[in-house]
């Protein structure tokens, strides 16, 4: 079998993707994780095992999460003579279709191409061969169960025979080849199913059976049929007999049916009659009460009219009255308003004086705060230039004050360690120290002194290497502090040290200048004050403070006097006003009663007087005592009538007509059924007579006799050929478990690249790796690290591939393998994969393509 291309569509997380693979050889199928290399291999599995209608967990598992849509699966393969293209659509649109190209065109569908397509594979496809020609990440790779693959089995036969040492060679081999040729009659070879003569003898009995079953159905309906005419022809008797009393009882009940029609139409009629005397006799009572309403308003429109008209004529009294008084208020009010105005005036006045002078004296108050905000800025100003003058701050002055200490403490250092010279004179000669005369006082020696007696003596001095140190040591602290000095402008250190502790009382200075000056400030700028007393300046003006000012207090109560008296004037003009405008609507409202009630009491006695003209009151009351007397006696009627209605019991004779005609309707519809029943029993008896169904029956009984005695023989011919095989078979494997070397040496063969040519493995009878050999030492296969027995899974997969005819080959499937494989034998199982891609077709799937780039000729797909 060769695996010659694969589709996917909507397989998981793959979207589309389509791989060729070469049909000898190394193909290398590269993609990152999660790209669906493995669902490559499952959906080959899903193509060739699962009909595309299953609701299997296995089909829906494939369908991409959240999608509704078809999963599908497309392979171009060929086996043995054939080459097809395969493809199924799962779950969504399910379908099923095979184009076989060779060795003739075929097309199917549906569950028919399943049926080929399993056929094809079963007789052409070694399956246990192709399951077990499998590595798979993280599996066993000893796990291959090739003694149950007869492609394996052949190609062992074929290579114990080239050793002339098989029971399938000579005589022994041609009685084998001669049985699976018997066997070959009856069975097919990958599951043994029937197969040529006796699936052909199993048909014909199935079919003559069936046949014969279908013949003693008929006879044995045609035997009903006539027991059910007589039964009919019974049944349909009694249904005419039912029938005639039925009817009999329908005319009885139609007719009382009819006479309670009659009732209810002559109660129908009574009760309108009824009725319409009812609503005569309360129309007539309703306008009765109606003129006697009339009339009762016309006499209440009267006296309300009356009272109307008194009211108008006193609210007219009453605002000429008032009318008397309004002059003199308005006055009061002029005269209050007036002296408001002069009292508001007055305030006024009194008002803007003491404005200009608050103004004043707020002048003079931020005058001297601007006064001594700039003092205060003076003395800031002089502080902190005295402070940028000094520039001793309290780590210059730190130091100053460590390296004086440190002079004083080496000097006395200095003069402990150094040799003291002294220098008498005792003539006239001149004595030199250091080539200058020698000084009356003592000369600590520090280092190389020379007192020389010009002409008579020289003598050279070397002061102890601890003096020469602390000299050193003295001489370069007293430069530190000179630089230090002259870095600062001081003359000497003790000057440095003063500019320092100066600068120390100079910084609290400075912080007391700059609180005061805040202080003063309160937030805000010398500039902003200064523009304060800018803004009061001109605020002031020209204006000179008044002398003698006015009393404010007092000229405001007099402003609140005058408004009181104003608002009592408003208010009483007010309450005057309100009240003429009171009176005034008063005798308006009044006025349109009266106008209101004379319309309302002329359309009342004008429609009383209409409705008399028509039908006088008296005339009025005889008709509404006859109209009672007509009501009483219609409705009297009426229920004597609905008594006989119901003592009819019309529902009850409906109800009993509707059963009635349903059953007869029943009898009539159950009469047909029985005609047709009738009817179709006389036409099977007649057809039975016509086509001779007795004689067909004894015809096809000696046909099925004939059919199963030719199946039992054919049977028994197959299971001797089954069991002469079974036999030879056993035979067969005893001598493989004898003759496993063709597959040991392949193995070992293979496996020289990666162990060393000392390699040696056990094979059990089933052609199982049980344990490898090396350097003398042997361990079982389950003691191999996880690595090695990876590799050799790979190897016993590759061997077989190169063991079987290539006719019967399949893919080997290599699924992210040598994961646990160091570089050294990766690089050696690439010369392995080299070498069996010379016999067979190798796909690799992987997400490290890096591990194969040394297997020669191999074709790389990338996803």
């Amino acid at each position: 079998m060769k695996l010659h291309r694969l589709r996917l569509r909507n397989f998981r997380g793959v979207q589309d993707r389509e791989c060729l693979f070469a049909d000898r050889g190394v193909t290398v199928v590269s993609g990152r994780n999660e790209a669906g290399k493995s669902s490559m291999v499952e959906a080959l599995d899903l193509l060739l095992d699962v009909p595309s209608s299953s609701k299997s967990r296995r089909a829906q598992a494939v369908q991409p999460a959240g999608r509704d849509v078809g999963t599908e699966v497309e392979a171009e393969i060929s086996c043995g003579p054939w080459r097809f293209t395969y493809a199924k659509t799962f779950n969504k649109g399910q379908s099923t279709s095979l184009i076989v190209h060779e060795p003739h065109p075929e097309q199917h569908t549906g569950k028919a191409a399943h049926d080929r397509a399993t056929e094809i594979l079963g007789e052409s496809v070694d399956l246990a061969l192709l399951h077990a020609s499998r590595v798979v990440q993280d599996g066993d790779g000893a796990a291959v169960a090739m003694s149950d693959s007869a492609s394996v089995t052949r190609a062992l036969d074929r290579a114990v025979a080239d050793q002339g040492d098989d029971p399938a060679d000579g005589e022994d081999g041609a009685l084998l080849a001669a049985v699976e040729a018997e066997f070959a009659k009856y069975y097919t070879a990958g599951r043994a199913q029937p197969t040529g003569e006796l699936l052909e003898a199993q048909r014909r009995e199935k079919a003559a059976r069936t046949l014969l079953a279908e013949l003693d159905a008929a006879l044995a309906s045609v035997d009903e049929d006539v027991e059910a005419l007589e039964r009919l022809s019974g049944e349909r008797k009694r249904v005419e007999s039912a029938q005639e009393q039925l009817g009999a009882d329908l005319e009885a009940a139609e007719d009382a049916r009819r006479a309670a029609y009659g009732v209810r139409d002559r109660t129908e009629k009574a009760e309108s009659a009824a009725e319409a005397a009812r609503l005569r006799h309360e129309k007539l009572l309703g306008e009765q009460q109606t003129r006697r309403r009339a009339s009762a308003k016309i006499e209440e429109i009267a006296a309300a009219k009356a009272a109307a008209m008194a009211e108008r004529t006193a609210a007219d009294a009453a605002a000429a009255h008032a009318d008397a008084g309004g002059e003199e208020l308005e006055a009061a009010r002029v005269a209050a308003e007036a002296a408001l105005a002069d009292a508001r005036e007055a305030v006024a006045t009194a008002e803007a004086q003491e404005q200009r002078a608050a103004v004043a004296r707020k002048l003079a108050a931020a005058t001297d705060r601007v006064s001594r905000a700039e003092a205060a800025h003076r003395a800031l100003a002089d502080a902190e230039r005295a402070l940028t003058d000094n520039t001793v701050d309290a780590a210059v002055l730190a130091r100053a004050r460590a390296l004086r200490d440190e002079l004083v403490s080496l000097t006395a250092q200095v003069d402990a360690a150094a040799t003291t010279l002294r220098v008498v004179r005792l003539g006239g000669q001149p004595v030199l120290v250091d080539g200058a005369d020698a000084p009356e006082a003592s000369i600590p020696v520090v280092g190389e002194t020379v007192v020389e007696v010009p002409g008579v003596a020289r003598i050279e001095l070397r002061a102890p290497s601890a003096a020469v140190d602390l000299d050193a040591r003295r001489d370069d602290r007293a430069a530190q502090l000179d630089g230090l000095c002259v870095a600062h402008g001081a003359d000497d250190g003790d000057a440095l040290i003063g500019l320092g502790e100066a600068r120390l009382a100079l910084e609290p200075r400075v912080a007391a200048a700059r609180a005061d000056l805040d202080r003063i400030l309160g937030g805000a700028t010398l500039d902003d004050l200064r523009a304060t007393v800018a803004d009061l300046r001109e605020q002031v003006g020209d204006a000179q403070p008044v002398e003698d000012p006015p009393d404010l207090a007092a000229l405001r109560a007099a402003e609140r006097e005058s408004a009181a008296a104003h608002l009592a004037a408003e208010r009483a003009v007010a309450a005057h006003e309100g009240r003429r405008a009171r009176l005034t609507a008063a005798a308006e409202h009044a006025a349109a009663a009266v106008d209101r009630h004379e319309r309302e009491l002329d359309e009342l006695v004008a429609a009383q007087t209409a409705f008399r003209a028509v039908l006088s009151d008296a005339a009025l009351d005889a008709d509404v005592a006859a109209g009672a007397e007509r009501a009483e006696s219609t409705a009297a009627a009426a229920r004597q009538l609905r008594a006989e209605l119901a003592a009819a019991d019309l529902a009850e004779v409906e109800n009993r007509v509707e059963v009635l005609d349903s059953r007869i309707a029943a009898l009539a519809a159950e009469h047909t059924e029985i005609g047709q029943r009738l009817a179709q029993a006389r036409a099977r008896i007649d057809l039975c007579r016509e086509d001779a169904r007795t004689d067909r029956r004894e015809e096809a009984a000696a046909a099925h006799a004939a059919a199963r005695a030719e199946l039992d023989r054919v049977t028994a011919r197959a299971r001797a050929a089954q069991t002469l095989r079974a036999v030879l078979n056993d035979h067969r494997s005893a001598a493989h478990a004898r003759f496993s070397e063709p597959f040991r040496r392949h193995l070992e063969d293979l496996a020289r690249p990666l162990f060393g040519d000392d390699v040696r493995f056990d094979v059990d009878d089933q052609l199982g790796i049980t344990a490898r050999t090396l350097d003398d030492a042997t361990v079982s296969f389950d003691e191999l690290s996880v690595g090695a027995r990876e590799q050799i899974g790979i190897i016993a997969r590759l061997a077989c591939a190169m063991l079987v005819d290539e006719a019967d080959g399949v893919p080997v499937i290599i699924d992210d393998a040598l994961g646990h494989s160091d570089s050294e034998r990766v690089a050696q199982m690439a010369q392995v994969l080299t070498r069996a891609g010379e016999h067979a077709q190798v796909i690799v799937l992987t997400c490290a393509p890096e591990r194969y780039r040394e297997v020669a000729t191999a074709r790389t797909v990338a996803l």
